[in-house]
């Protein structure tokens, strides 16, 4: 699938003209489209945790509370709880809220050995204060959903032919909702049909331990 057959099957859903192409169409329901796939795409991005949206990135520790410079142009949110000392092989959680960054900093936090930090206008505070040359790992949800046809990601659909990092399916019937949402036309079905999808891919994204074992089949 890609952008031109996500607005496709949508417009055949939402019972509309089906559009040849999307970008330089000048014709008024296909650019909504195009419109609401983008909205569509963004939401999808914002509300859940996809792993073919999550990656990986490192840096070193400068002496203090605050590191700059660190997230990646493509840093959209941490992934909680996934930042990691690993020089030391400690966990730095977070990030936590401001109220409780503001509380430990108020008693005067110092245990060393569960570091938390806080993201503040695009700075990353860690308290207690780091040490240089330490190796820091976290992971992350990149804002680039989209891939062109060379593979090159994007933030946002730019061509007819671009796909999407996030299931199709689920962006097809996030545009069918927001088409109808914003057209003022009856959206409540679509909006089920989208939660129904969304709950049902994280779902099948969580870990499987249930899984069995040769002794489990022979009754050992």
């Amino acid at each position: 699938m890609s952008l031109l057959t996500i607005c496709q099957d949508a417009a055949r859903e939402i019972g509309l003209s089906i559009p040849s192409q999307v970008f330089g169409s000048n014709l008024p329901e296909v650019q909504k489209l195009l419109r609401y796939a983008q909205k569509a795409g963004i939401r999808c991005l914002k509300t859940s945790a996809w792993q073919s949206l999550k990656k990986e990135a490192t840096f070193t520790s400068v002496a203090g509370e605050e590191q700059t410079g660190i997230l990646p142009s493509d840093f959209d949110r941490f992934v909680s709880d996934t930042m990691w000392n690993i020089t030391d092989n400690i966990q730095i959680m977070g990030s936590i809220p401001s109220n409780e960054w503001a509380g430990l900093k108020g008693s005067g936090y110092n245990d060393i050995s569960k570091p938390k930090f806080v993201l503040r206008e695009g700075k990353v505070l860690i308290t207690p204060a780091m040490q240089a040359g330490k190796t820091i790992t976290f992971e992350y949800i990149t804002n680039e959903f989209v891939l062109d046809s060379l593979g090159n990601p994007q933030n946002r659909f730019l061509h007819d032919s671009d796909i999407s990092l996030i299931d199709e399916e689920l962006l097809t019937l996030g545009t069918i909702f927001e088409y109808l949402h914003n057209e003022g036309l009856p959206f409540a079905i679509a909006g089920n049909n989208y939660e129904d999808r969304r709950k049902l891919l994280l779902e099948n994204e969580l870990p499987d331990y249930n899984y069995l074992i040769t002794g489990d089949i022979f009754g050992g």
